[in-house]
This record gives C-alpha cells, sequence and structure tokens, in this order.
C-alpha cells in the first residue's frame, strides 16, 4: 500500500485551499465562521448554557478563547471531573465550590472542553443541570456563559439538552478550482 509523503510546503497549499489554515484577518479558521457567529450571537444575548459540537478539528475549541477576546470576557477553563471524589460527600462539597467559584466571576465565559466525558457520572450530570436552571438569573445578572464542547451532543443527558443552546461547527466545503502547474505545488508519491 502506498501513501503519499507531503512537504510542509505543500501541506499549506492544500490547507489554505480547504480553508484548514487561519486567515490573518480574522483570526479564526475559515471553515468555522458561522459557528462563531453563532456562539458571538448567543453569549451578546446573555444565553447561560451554550454548547458547541461537531467534529474533530471544526474550531469548536479555539472559538470560544478568541471570541472572548474580542468580546473583553474574562476566559475560565474548568473540569468537573477535578470535583470528583471517593471519599463520602466530598464530591458534592468539590462541586458546591465550583459553582459558587462560577458564581463570583462577572463578564466572563466558562469552558468545559470534552463536557459529554465530564459529565458520565450521573450525580454530577444531575448536580450540573440543576445549577444550570436554578442559578440562571444570576448567571445571566453576572454576564457568564457556560459553554460545553463535545463531539458527542447526546452523551450530555437529556436535561442539560432541553435547556442549552447547541451550536454546530462544521468545516465548510473547500472551494475547488483548477489549478495551474505554476501555481500548484508538485505532489510527489512515495512508498512508506
Amino acid at each position: 500500500m502506498s501513501t503519499m509523503k507531503l512537504s510542509k510546503q505543500q501541506w499549506e497549499f492544500i490547507g489554505k485551499r480547504a480553508g484548514w489554515i487561519k486567515t490573518a484577518q480574522s483570526g479564526y479558521s475559515d471553515f468555522s465562521e458561522e459557528g462563531i457567529l453563532a456562539l458571538k450571537a448567543a453569549i451578546e444575548a446573555n444565553e447561560t448554557m451554550i454548547v458547541l459540537y461537531g467534529g474533530p478539528m471544526t474550531g469548536k475549541s479555539v472559538a470560544p478563547k478568541q471570541v472572548a477576546k474580542e468580546l473583553g470576557k474574562q476566559y475560565v477553563e474548568m473540569n468537573l471531573n477535578d470535583a470528583m471524589s471517593m471519599h463520602v460527600g466530598q464530591t458534592e462539597e468539590n462541586v458546591k465550590k465550583l459553582f459558587e467559584n462560577i458564581l463570583g466571576l462577572n463578564n466572563a465565559m466558562v469552558i468545559f472542553d470534552e463536557i459529554d466525558g465530564q459529565l458520565q457520572d450521573e450525580m454530577l450530570r444531575k448536580m450540573f443541570a440543576d445549577f444550570v436552571v436554578i442559578q440562571r438569573n444570576r448567571l445571566r445578572s453576572g454576564k457568564v456563559s457556560l459553554i460545553g464542547i463535545t463531539n458527542k451532543p447526546s452523551r450530555i443527558g437529556e436535561s442539560l439538552q432541553n435547556r442549552a443552546k447547541f451550536i454546530m461547527f462544521s468545516k465548510q466545503e473547500p472551494q475547488v478550482a483548477l489549478e495551474t502547474e505554476k501555481s500548484m505545488p508538485e505532489l510527489h508519491s512515495e512508498k512508506i
């Protein structure tokens, strides 16, 4: 079986054509512009729970950092699994402290990357969903948005699915154009 080995220049050329390389003007990847605009709109509308979902390499993990910077918001990453403890009652105490920390924020985006993995524990999933519902007004008054990022939105639990704003990130289909021999780097096939 033979595969193609490409030089850095060839990958960059292909990446630019397919929209995988960040553009200098926007700072965003070309392939997730609609998702970024939807994320900005949701944050400006003061949504409290937003779930970004889509396949790998679609910009869903990078977009919140850039949007927070543009909107002048604090960017905080949290992992609910850090609250887990094997000691009786300690997980609940840790989760309460984590939630108190979130409520102490102002004008912030709290990011839970791979949230589906963080919500595997049923008790943790229920506590998080209850927090989103009960503290919605406090989160809004503090202009705090909770943002979950996942490849598997169906795994975050029904109660959150009913309360979250979902935004899909996907790669745009690359615009295919015929290239002249001079503009396209030569591709050589090598056996690996």
